[in-house]
């Protein structure tokens, strides 16, 4: 898919808008973290991806969440 669209200023920077079905096709939303490339006079977009390791690194005592107690084992769940 090609489209075309317009550089805007944002503040001291410069923005370029993503339509809608592109950024549903490439699994981005508002706020989500992508890679800026500049090569061979191209800019190109990557969306961030993390290991598991990377996205394990960032818990902390502050943003863990607390064990949710489901009730007791069912079915094929107990040992």
């Amino acid at each position: 898919m090609e489209v075309e669209s317009n550089v805007s200023k944002w503040g001291n920077c410069l923005a370029v808008r993503i339509p809608a079905e592109i950024a549903r096709k490439w699994g981005v939303r508002a706020g989500a973290p992508i890679e800026i490339i500049h090569r061979d006079g191209e800019i190109v977009l990557r969306k961030k991806t993390y290991t598991l390791a990377q996205a394990l690194s960032q818990i902390t005592e502050d943003n863990l969440h607390p064990e949710i107690d489901t009730g007791p084992p069912v079915g094929k769940e107990i040992w």
